[in-house]
């Protein structure tokens, strides 16, 4: 740094947040990084400056003790008088060293007929639909679903290369392995296009995967659904996504869950719902009968004279709860009416309904 304003070298206002220093300088960073600006030699310097001047207005007490000393004009500002300040030290563990902490490490790249170190790359998350039927949900259980994305190639191992890994820097991500903003010139948090993610092209690419290291392949995945799981949700079977670049770990499974409509039973939340036909005289007279349930058929006792639409409850036979317990079973009553009566059914009705009540 010389006698320069370190405002003006990160090329920010004094007035800037500390959030607008950090965008500012990441942007100007990978700019003036110097395996990027291979044919302008101060590019090195440039960085080194503006890495120092960042270092200083990132810190909050650092940067309010420059701004004191950059008020008081009779004092200048040189590169030796703030190192001494702010004990500086000079750089000198190389520009890889300075991008590495801040950044985080980012991969080598080669020109052809170099051995390369690729930096591996966690596999994609995949997403997939299931259909469960509503019995399924009760208890919960194992269920197989066909997976088809891409898994590592066959041929090359995944390589994405005939022969021994040899290659050169892909011309689209600069080495970084990650798509580019076109306007900004930032690394975008995806794999890039052009070389898989893995930062290097190269001179032989496999013939079956041309170069991708990647084919489409179809997989049988166990998947476990918890019991009282519900339509809507989604379930994580890690390491069962895609397969990681060079040599990185699985991506997760995402399993969204469909619930089909079961012809039986409804659910409402950790309600049971169902529908049972009783004739004139069952209701009137009352009884006992069988009935579906989740769990197989129950005993349901039908209390004399129970009206149409009336619900009652089989206590523990609807969906587990939380705690532990399990929720009800709500079965509504429903009455068949006789219908085609003949002339002496009619009478006998008839002298039935004058026998009874008027309010009932």
């Amino acid at each position: 740094m010389s006698d320069m304003d370190l405002y003006q070298i990160l090329g920010v206002t004094p007035q800037a947040d500390t959030e607008t220093i950090k965008r500012v300088f990441r942007m100007r960073a990978h700019e003036l990084h110097p395996d990027h600006n291979r044919e302008h030699a101060a590019a090195s310097a440039q960085f080194r400056q503006l890495y120092e001047a960042y270092t200083i207005l990132s810190d909050p007490d650092r940067r309010r003790q420059y701004d004191a000393l950059r008020a008081d004009s009779r004092k200048p500002l040189s590169v030796n008088r703030l190192r001494e300040i702010f004990s500086f030290k000079k750089i000198d563990d190389g520009i890889s060293n300075i991008w590495d902490t801040i950044f985080g490490p980012i991969p080598q790249t080669y020109s052809a007929g170099r051995t390369m170190r690729l930096k591996p790359r966690r596999g994609v998350d995949c997403e997939q639909e299931l259909s469960i039927p509503l019995r399924t949900t009760l208890l919960g259980g194992q269920e197989e679903l066909t997976t088809n994305w891409d898994g590592a190639c066959p041929n090359c191992k995944g390589r994405g290369s005939q022969t021994p890994l040899e290659g050169r820097e892909c011309p689209d991500c600069r080495g970084t392995g990650l798509e580019r903003d076109p306007h900004a010139g930032i690394a975008l948090d995806e794999p890039c296009e052009t070389c898989q993610g893995r930062g290097v092209c190269f001179v032989n690419p496999c013939m079956m995967c041309k170069g991708s290291g990647r084919i489409r392949s179809t997989r049988k995945v166990m998947v476990t659904i918890p019991r009282g799981v519900r339509d809507g949700e989604s379930i994580r079977v890690l390491h069962e996504g895609a397969d990681g670049i060079n040599g990185g770990p699985p991506g997760d499974l995402l399993v969204h869950v469909h619930v089909d409509p079961d012809p039986s039973f409804e659910r409402d939340g950790e309600l049971i719902r169902s529908i049972v036909l009783l004739t004139l005289q069952q209701a009137i007279h009352g009884c006992t009968i069988s009935v579906d349930t989740l769990r197989g058929m129950e005993k349901l006792h039908i209390p004399a004279g129970v009206q149409p639409g009336a619900e009652i409850m089989l206590e523990g036979k609807g969906m587990p709860l939380d705690n532990g317990d399990w929720g009800d079973h709500a079965v509504q009553v429903q009455v068949k009416l006789p219908h085609d009566l003949d002339e002496q059914q009619r009478k006998a009705f008839d002298h039935f309904w004058r026998t009874i009540r008027s309010d009932q």
